[in-house]
């Protein structure tokens, strides 16, 4: 895209005087702005475990988080995300983002995104006898509820840029109506610039 502007320019001494100033053929200058273009990735639970999903419960714990894989200089955000169960509207499930959170618990692997620079990491459900990571510290950037099968996309969270050497983004859910563990599944948009 190309703007032109035109406008008089005054230029005053220390004390507000106008001080006289010549331009010659100078009527309008050009300027360029080039918006920023960004390339679509995802990663999704879909295919992670036959006929179920993640599972949780009634405690807040890590189910994934997004990075800039250490030293490939990009930065990217995320785009979209949603979050859905199979329990029709018998279930209510409270998340948080997270910034800069440290994850407890199990140990847990950075998948790369194709040769984006993004990474993700998906953390140890409530399933079986699993015992869950942990999340601590961070801060607390978004938060809200989805009741039954549901989706969500917040301004808030799209608007963080992940930044080579910069923090992570981890969404930690938990079960808010009762104890019983239920299964959700996820996709996420990240976007590359």
């Amino acid at each position: 895209m190309t703007y032109l502007f035109s406008s008089s320019v005054e230029v005053s001494n220390d004390v507000g005087n106008a001080l006289p100033v010549n331009v010659t053929n100078i009527s309008a200058i050009p300027v360029v702005i080039t918006p920023a273009t960004y390339t679509s990735y995802q990663f999704n639970n879909f295919g992670v475990h036959t006929n179920r999903g993640w599972t949780m419960d009634n405690s807040q714990i890590p189910m994934f988080a997004v990075r800039v894989k250490p030293t490939t200089g990009v930065t990217g955000k995320i785009s979209e995300y949603d979050i859905g169960n199979n329990n029709a509207n018998q279930s209510t499930i409270g998340y948080v983002w997270y910034q800069g959170a440290s994850i407890t618990g199990a140990a847990y692997s950075w998948v790369d995104i194709g040769t984006s620079g993004l990474q993700y990491a998906v953390f140890t459900d409530a399933y079986g006898a699993n015992v869950p990571n942990g999340i601590s510290g961070g801060t607390s950037r978004h938060s809200g509820i989805i009741i039954g099968k549901s989706s969500s996309v917040e301004e808030s969270i799209g608007s963080i840029l992940l930044t080579d050497g910069g923090q992570n983004l981890v969404i930690a859910v938990q079960r808010l109506d009762n104890a019983t563990k239920i299964d959700v599944w996820f996709a996420v948009g990240l976007q590359v610039e």
